[in-house]
């Protein structure tokens, strides 16, 4: 009987090492402030409509931020959308959104806190993807 005991420990032990080392990682990422970037987007669909060759241009709020007044803030994400001829396809303030950049640096996300996500920042093989919708419809 002991015996049985020991060796159910040793068999529940190798099935949690294997379930530990094949599981899925997924990424994790906080929330991202102060940030500012550029990327150059291969192929992008934004509220619906394609456009290839553009360059998206992200700007994160500070965690605390304040308006012009001096007054607190809800955190916000700013985005501007160019074309190829630096024509301004697209710029909007997201408030209460926030930006986030996973740990590998392949994926970016605009989203707020009950999980809508706005705009996925992809990179793949070919350059970056960009898929947005500002009511977080993806």
């Amino acid at each position: 009987m002991k015996h049985l005991n020991d060796m159910k420990k040793v068999l529940m032990l190798l099935v949690m090492l294997c379930i530990s080392l094949f599981a899925p990682a997924q990424e994790t990422a906080e929330p991202s402030y102060n940030a500012r970037f550029a990327k150059e987007v291969i192929s992008a669909y934004i509220n619906s409509k394609h456009y290839t060759n553009v360059s998206v241009e992200i700007y994160s709020s500070s965690s605390h931020p304040t308006d012009f007044w001096g007054l607190p803030e809800y955190p916000y994400v700013k985005i501007k959308i160019y074309d190829s001829d630096n024509k301004k396809i697209y710029s909007k303030k997201l408030k209460r959104s926030k930006l986030y950049i996973f740990d590998t640096g392949k994926n970016i996300q605009i989203g707020q806190a009950n999980m809508t996500t706005e705009a996925i920042l992809k990179k793949t093989d070919y350059g970056w993807t960009l898929d947005f919708d500002e009511k977080g419809d993806l």
